[in-house]
């Protein structure tokens, strides 16, 4: 057996349940017996330091630290022992997963930069979802660089429509004074027939 000093505090809790189950004669005991196994689960818990969440089918990484920088969110209760039975297992969450990396961007820095393609109205009701108390509108802003890199290709695209309609209008403007030189053609000959026909 290890040393009592030299084990972490989770083999300590183990040793204090063993023992405790050994000399469990009365409901007091039962009572220490207990608590000692809560505090085996945390410091289980506390060992770990990252928990998976699954957001609406996308995996997130997050460290137990953050969680306790912000013990009122949805998002830290829901990775306490007494909710998580596995603390290996992922925490599945029913929601947008393409949004949820700008909330963890919040959580961390109390800002966030988003592309124009996400509404701020939805990332609001994110955070509120997740719990996040506090919220300040004004640090959450559209990247303005991804806007205009979104506003030129969106000139781009325009552009080569217009220029491929215009293309296509040409082709088919070609095509029909072909077909009318060929009208013209034909009808010429067909009048030049008749003339001759007429007159002979």
């Amino acid at each position: 057996m290890k040393n009592p000093l030299t084990c972490n505090a989770s083999e300590r809790a183990t040793n204090t349940v063993k023992g405790l189950e050994a000399d469990n004669t009365d409901g007091l005991s039962q009572g220490v017996t207990n608590l000692a196994r809560s505090m085996m689960l945390n410091n289980h818990y506390t060992a770990l330091s990252t928990v998976i969440f699954n957001v609406g089918g996308k995996k997130f990484e997050i460290s137990r630290k953050l969680l306790s920088q912000n013990p009122n969110t949805m998002l830290s209760r829901s990775a306490e022992a007494r909710c998580q039975i596995d603390p290996n297992a992922e925490i599945f969450i029913e929601n947008n997963g393409e949004r949820f990396q700008f909330c963890l961007d919040y959580l961390r820095s109390g800002r966030v930069s988003i592309p124009c393609t996400v509404s701020k109205e939805d990332l609001l009701n994110d955070l509120a979802f997740y719990g996040i108390e506090n919220i300040d509108k004004s640090a959450i802003i559209h990247d303005e660089y991804e806007d205009d890199r979104l506003r030129r290709l969106h000139v781009e695209l325009i552009e080569h429509w217009r220029r491929s309609h215009i293309e296509r209008i040409e082709k088919e403007l070609e095509r029909v004074n072909e077909e009318k030189q060929d009208n013209r053609l034909r009808d010429g000959i067909l009048f030049g027939t008749l003339s001759v026909i007429c007159f002979a």
